[in-house]
């Protein structure tokens, strides 16, 4: 083979191989370039959602601001029966409702529920052993005015029943928001919804009364 063709032909290979680098060199700088486009896109994905999550949290904020504010001016009543005191006297949501400062909070227990719980404290059993507790949390409560006594002496559901009614009819009643009669006495519900006032409603525990509270 001529000297000037081998010449040529090397010439070639060399421009091939540099083509080739070059090719190659184009093809990963445009990858590169597409994943770094594909990245900025994804955070900007991400820096929307993290600006649309910070507006839901400011706004859920701002409800909840409301909702407490609208609810710490929510006039409400609390009946207590006789059962649901021996029943949660000891439960944490039912001590908070006598620890709470709100003035729109009322707390009242009829005086015939006091006359039942004094009969039952004597005795060894569980039921005896609560009516003791019972009674003694109330003489401290009652030393520090968080609640009212209502009603007159009677004979038993009868009388509470009657008081509850006269309580939400009178003028201190009527100007309550709501009127919670805490009972877990399925009879004594259905008595309390016989009477069909708007503002009372029946709740069996304190989780009942929780998110209103």
């Amino acid at each position: 083979m001529l000297p000037w063709i081998r010449v040529a032909l090397k010439v070639l290979k060399v421009v091939a191989v540099v083509g080739g680098v070059t090719v190659a060199g184009a093809a990963i700088a445009g990858a590169s370039a597409e994943a770094e486009e594909k990245a900025a896109e994804e955070r900007k994905r991400q820096e929307e959602a993290e600006e649309k999550a910070a507006k839901e949290r400011k706004r859920q904020e701002e409800a909840d601001r409301l909702k407490r504010e609208s609810i710490s001016s929510y006039k409400r009543v609390f009946i207590f029966d006789t059962n649901f005191l021996i029943d949660y006297y000891n439960a944490s949501l039912f001590r908070k409702l006598f620890k709470d400062e709100n003035p729109n909070i009322e707390r009242v227990i009829p005086n015939e529920v006091l006359k039942e719980l004094d009969k039952c404290k004597t005795g060894d059993g569980e039921r005896e052993f609560k009516c003791r507790e019972v009674n003694r949390l109330l003489v401290e409560l009652s030393e520090k005015g968080l609640f009212q006594v209502v009603g007159e002496n009677g004979r038993g559901d009868d009388q509470i029943l009657k008081t509850i009614e006269k309580f939400a009819k009178s003028d201190e009643g009527k100007n309550a928001d709501k009127i919670y009669v805490c009972t877990g006495d399925n009879i004594f519900k259905t008595r309390i919804n016989g009477l069909k006032i708007a503002k009372l409603q029946v709740v069996s525990s304190p989780f009942d009364y929780t998110l209103e509270y």
